[in-house]
């Protein structure tokens, strides 16, 4: 049961993470294949709400930075 809410909870933030950065505001030093962590949360300070860069900041989430289709969302 807790690696079904891990996979659910990294798919949600990469998902996220893919959505912001796709985004027309966003400027990061992200891209995609990047890995978002304890070590590299500061460059998504502006991209993410605060409760979950802060899961980054204290490593309890690591994600590898993906590339969503424009029409993925729609």
């Amino acid at each position: 049961m807790k690696s079904t809410q891990w996979f659910t909870a990294t798919i949600t933030v990469c998902g996220i993470v893919g959505a912001l950065l796709l985004s027309p505001g966003a400027r990061a030093e992200l891209n995609p294949g990047d890995k978002l962590d304890q070590a590299t949360w500061q460059q998504a300070k502006e991209l993410m709400p605060e409760a979950i860069l802060h899961r980054f900041e204290n490593g309890q989430h690591r994600s590898t930075i993906i590339e969503l289709p424009k029409d993925a969302l729609q």
